[in-house]
């Protein structure tokens, strides 16, 4: 028997780059793409046996950029600090292990309205690039998109605010481990944890945390 594969993309996926292991029925294939290509490719398999008898099998492949860094403003792999003052101003320090590096005003320098608090960070596009999550003070969000320090576009989650101003956007992370980053909020008052598991910035689904109340005035600062 005889198996080979072919790639509709070969700047992605080249037919050189195709390893198959295994004999007989039970094969394997292991494709490797082109260095700093993203984009899809079908892959055609064909497979001939010994009485000349053929059968071909397609299907989709997709490579994405590597996720970003979380906190990485400058592209080194390192993560970076916000800052915010009481006016506004954005300030990114891009520090190297435990020293600062450099000091930098993001573009625009200022939220605009001294309500609005950046909150966390994360990928919410997909783009490989490092995006901010903000939150006004009458609950509704917003995410900043950048590239790098520049802000490119701004995207309203959907729904664009949790109908109860008691709930602040506390902490960003991928909770459930499937790429994309999700918001942790806590109730002001009571100090319930719940999290907005999110598709890039259109909420899927809600849970509470277990236990859901941390007890006593303990609010969370970090994930």
């Amino acid at each position: 028997m005889t198996v080979s594969a072919t790639s509709d993309n070969p700047a992605l996926l080249r037919d050189s780059s195709f390893v198959f292991g295994g004999d007989g029925a039970d094969r394997t294939l292991v494709i490797t793409p082109a260095t700093d290509q993203v984009g899809g490719a079908r892959i055609t398999l064909s497979v001939m046996d010994s009485e000349g008898r053929a059968a071909t099998a397609s299907f989709q492949v997709r490579v994405e950029d590597a996720p970003a860094q979380k906190g990485d403003f400058n592209g080194d792999g390192l993560p970076d600090l916000i800052f915010q003052d009481a006016d506004g101003f954005l300030a990114a320090w891009l520090v190297n292990l435990q020293t600062m590096k450099a000091v930098e005003f993001l573009v625009p320098s200022n939220v605009g309205d001294r309500d609005f608090l950046i909150v966390g960070s994360g990928d919410f596009n997909a783009d490989g690039y490092v995006d901010l999550a903000l939150q006004f003070s009458d609950g509704a969000l917003a995410v900043w998109y950048l590239q790098g320090k520049k802000l490119i576009g701004v995207g309203i989650p959907h729904p664009a605010e949790t109908g109860d101003a008691e709930w602040r956007l506390v902490a960003t992370a991928d909770w459930d481990s499937d790429g994309n980053t999700d918001f942790l909020f806590q109730h002001r008052t009571e100090g319930t944890l719940a999290v907005w598991y999110l598709h890039g910035i259109r909420l899927t689904r809600t849970e509470f945390l277990t236990p859901h109340r941390p007890g006593g005035t303990w609010r969370v600062v970090s994930p």
